[in-house]
């Protein structure tokens, strides 16, 4: 995904703003993430604004995963938003002493590649459990059933392993 940059390149303090649909084969998306993409449209919103030291770069990206709920196992649709903001400099600045300036990245020429950094925001936005909602009562520990669909009838009386030891009093 590279834009053109020269028109903004020319003029401090223009804007350009820039809306594409990609597709998560073009990101390598696909066997990297916790969630299935399978070609699916990945939308992006970029604006860049020249502010006359580099060009910055702020956009959103949107698109739709398919998990697996780590609670139930029941596959759902989930959409991923994720803001991204970046900023481009033409050519390193000598022994600079500003840590804004010192944290840009570099470009050559007329364009911007932003692939990376589009890939980077989905996958820095994924779930680490993802779970289809926050009520997912998830499966029986005893029989197995998804208890979000049906109930049975195992007892759910989990005791801490390590207060086992006191059940016997109880008993006696």
């Amino acid at each position: 995904m590279k834009i053109n940059i020269l028109p903004i390149k020319k003029m401090i303090g223009s804007a350009q703003s820039f809306s594409f649909t990609t597709s998560t084969i073009t990101l390598e998306l696909a066997e990297t993430t916790a969630g299935r993409c399978e070609a699916a449209p990945v939308q992006v919103n970029v604006e860049i604004v020249n502010n006359g030291q580099s060009l910055e770069i702020q956009g959103q990206v949107r698109a739709v995963v398919r998990y697996i709920c780590s609670r139930c196992l029941e596959e759902f649709d989930r959409e991923i938003v994720a803001d991204f903001s970046e900023r481009y400099q033409e050519r390193p600045v000598q022994e600079s002493t500003d840590l804004d300036i010192t944290e840009a990245n570099y470009y050559q020429g007329d364009e911007i590649d932003i692939t990376g950094l589009v890939r980077e925001s989905l996958l820095l936005s994924e779930p680490l459990q993802p779970v289809c909602n926050e009520d997912c009562r998830g499966l029986c520990p005893e029989c197995g059933v998804n208890r979000n669909q049906e109930t049975c009838s195992c007892q759910q009386q989990a005791i801490d392993p390590r207060l086992m030891a006191l059940q016997k009093f109880v008993k006696q």
